[in-house]
């Protein structure tokens, strides 16, 4: 039934599984905003929490291939220094949009719960595809 999915590279089912909480999450605050019981923050909250996590996620995919290369040199380690901080500052960078256009500029357009809402799938995502590995189904490497 869900051969397809074993068959994907590991990182391709990492960005599909992340692609469906996202969406599910989408779909979750869609009708609270539509009937106004929450404000359309929320929605672009999230939104942008999971686009930041996205792009983390494919910044610690590939750090985690600088790490591993057999030939892996001093500038390789040093990418993966300048990656993590990426990484920090674009949550710092989020997190910190929402406040400021929330509490300073009095533009309520990200939610700051949102976005850390949205901050979460990735550890959800690495936890399902790590411990579903079946036993006896080879995973096709990058």
């Amino acid at each position: 039934m869900a051969k397809w999915f074993f068959k994907l590279t590991e990182n391709a089912r990492m960005y599909f599984v992340l692609g469906c909480i996202v969406l599910f999450g989408a779909l979750v605050f869609l009708p609270f905003c539509l009937t106004n019981l929450l404000s359309w923050d929320w929605e672009f909250g999230f939104l942008l929490g999971s686009a930041i996590e996205a792009l983390s996620l494919a910044f610690l995919i590939l750090s985690s291939q600088l790490l591993t290369k057999t030939d892996s040199k001093v500038k390789d380690t040093i990418l993966v220094v300048v990656l993590y901080t990426v990484r920090f500052l674009l949550y710092l960078g989020g997190l910190l949009l929402a406040a400021l256009l929330t509490y300073v500029a009095k533009v309520y357009l990200f939610n700051i719960f949102a976005v850390f809402i949205g901050y979460m799938p990735m550890q959800i995502v690495v936890l399902f595809i790590q411990g579903k590995k079946k036993e006896g189904v080879e995973c096709k490497k990058d």
